[in-house]
């Protein structure tokens, strides 16, 4: 992600909080930005949407890098 995906970003976070119903709390949509950004907004994108299928809580950064990592590369423990 670039700085001029935080619209979209925010959006998708926006979406998330709305459907868990949980609040984005000050700050917090900037600390998922930093751990996400290696990630094109495309993928977070389709990782958001399926995570709204299947999650029962707000996701955390992990579970939306699982959804990337199984569907566009290797899976998230490699290398750990």
């Amino acid at each position: 992600m670039t700085n001029q995906d935080k619209t979209k970003f925010a959006y998708l976070m926006t979406q998330a909080s709305l459907i868990f119903n949980s609040e984005i709390l000050e700050g917090k949509l900037d600390i998922y930005f930093d751990v996400l950004k290696d990630h094109p907004i495309e993928h977070l994108e389709h990782a958001f949407f399926e995570y709204y299928k299947q999650g029962k809580y707000f996701p955390m950064p992990v579970d939306i890098i699982k959804i990337i990592d199984n569907k566009f590369g290797e899976p998230w423990w490699v290398g750990l």
